[in-house]
């Protein structure tokens, strides 16, 4: 079984662990470190997102038997089949920022921003064909990356 995974988001172990170049990591460290977002690509540039959690899911499911290729293929493409825009998910971040710890940080794109006119769109339809069920929301697990940056990098002695 081959899976073809793409951009995860979700939250470590622990802080030492080597993620923290994954835009959705480095930008929830970045918003408690600084309270602010610093990105140097455009904000037009979308991504399909998906909660790390449901590749646990989905890798536990073919383990188990639950999910298996009915077609004999072998390379599954792990995605929520919905594309997201850096700003966009800049939006999510700042707002889930705001929501745990009353502050809204500021954003700054440093990229060129020309719109882009490419839709992403990775296919999910090998995993529904298969009955490959799991939760896409990356709301929670950026939640918990949020709490657990505070927790690793802001010192509670610093006010």
């Amino acid at each position: 079984m081959v899976f073809r995974i793409s951009n995860a988001v979700g939250s470590p172990l622990h802080k030492n662990t080597n993620c923290w170049n994954l835009v959705a990591n480095d930008l929830c460290k970045q918003t408690v470190i600084n309270n602010k977002m610093l990105i140097k690509s455009n904000k037009f540039i979308q991504r399909d997102y998906i909660p790390i959690s449901m590749i646990c899911d989905i890798t536990h499911q073919f383990i188990t038997g639950k999910c298996v290729s009915t077609s004999g293929e072998n390379i599954f493409n792990i995605s929520s089949g919905i594309s997201m825009g850096l700003n966009d998910l800049t939006q999510l971040i700042s707002d889930l920022a705001f929501e745990l710890f009353n502050k809204k940080p500021a954003v700054e794109f440093l990229g060129n921003n020309s719109k882009v006119n490419i839709e992403l769109s990775i296919s999910r339809s090998k995993l529904n064909m298969n009955k490959c069920l799991a939760d896409v929301d990356i709301y929670d697990e950026i939640k918990e990356l949020l709490l657990n940056c505070k927790r690793w990098f802001v010192s509670d002695n610093k006010k």
